[in-house]
């Protein structure tokens, strides 16, 4: 056996007797891994408009992500043409936490993913949701889950997570 192998052995079962000494209701060993470092960064939509031509603003979201931390700054723009040619205004920013965890099946569009779920947490506000990186993709990008695709599934709560990823609404890594 590799040292590395080794190494690997003995950190899953400091891991899940840390958890047992803790007496974690429901512990595993993903719950006690790091947040996952793919994930650091500025991920930003660019500019787009759910309903081109209509009522709505083009807008422009960017989410900044550390290790453990999270922060959204979104602008409205007087356009209403996915241009982003005028009048941008800050819409709302705001900041927390996270806590990456296992993989679960998910739909990017038509097609099936694995992602991983997400918790994210604020002052007054919790979402636990899911996202994927498409690595494939040059550069990354970001898809988060969609909470407003299938009723039932909006995030609030673990047993309320979506399913289905925002494929309209890609965040390349800047």
């Amino acid at each position: 056996m590799s040292v590395g192998a080794k190494f690997a052995g003995m950190l899953k079962f400091a891991l899940l007797a840390g958890c047992a000494a803790l007496v974690l209701t429901g512990c595993n060993e993903e719950d006690l891994l790091p947040n996952d470092p793919r994930l650091i960064g500025t991920w930003s939509t660019g500019c787009f408009n759910e309903f081109p031509g209509g009522a709505t603003p083009d807008l422009v979201e960017t989410f900044t992500i550390t290790s453990t931390s999270w922060t959204s700054v979104n602008y409205d723009y007087s356009t209403n043409n996915g241009t982003c040619s005028a009048g941008e205004v800050l819409a709302d920013s705001g900041t927390g936490s996270f806590v990456t965890g296992g993989s679960v099946a998910a739909m990017l569009g038509a097609a099936p993913v694995t992602a991983n779920t997400i918790d994210f947490h604020a002052t007054g506000f919790d979402l636990y949701s899911i996202y994927y990186i498409d690595e494939a993709a040059n550069p990354d990008v970001l898809y988060i889950g969609d909470e407003t695709a299938t009723v039932g599934l909006d995030g609030s709560a673990p047993d309320k997570r979506p399913t289905e990823l925002q494929d309209w609404k890609p965040r390349p890594k800047q």
